[in-house]
C-alpha cells in the first residue's frame, strides 16, 4: 500500500470527488470502482455495436476501442489493487 502524505479534497459529493495530491500540479477526479465498472461495460457495449454496424476498420470503431481499452486497463488495475489488499470488488464481473 502506498501512503500519500496529503490529498486535498477540493470537491466531494456522493460518487464524485476532485482531489489534489501532494506533489502534483493538477487535481484529479476520483471515480468509485462500481461507477468505473459501469462506464467500462457501457464502452464495451458501444464498441460491440459499432463493430457490427460500422466494422472493425472504421475510424469510429478505433476511437471506441481506445476508449474501452483505457477504461478496461484502469478497471483491471483497480481490481488488482483490491485483490492485493484483500478487498472484495464492489460489483459483479460482466
Amino acid at each position: 500500500m502506498i501512503m500519500v502524505d496529503k490529498a486535498d479534497v477540493l470537491y466531494n459529493i456522493p460518487n464524485f470527488a476532485v482531489v489534489k495530491l501532494k506533489g502534483r500540479n493538477f487535481p484529479g477526479v476520483v471515480i468509485q470502482g462500481d461507477s468505473l465498472s459501469i462506464l467500462r461495460n457501457l464502452s464495451k457495449d458501444i464498441l460491440d455495436e459499432i463493430s457490427i454496424k460500422e466494422g472493425k476498420d472504421s475510424e469510429l470503431y478505433h476511437m471506441a476501442l481506445e476508449l474501452f481499452e483505457g477504461l478496461d486497463g484502469r478497471l483491471n488495475y483497480y481490481e488488482q489493487i483490491l485483490k492485493k489488499n484483500k478487498i472484495d470488488i464492489p460489483y459483479s464481473k460482466k
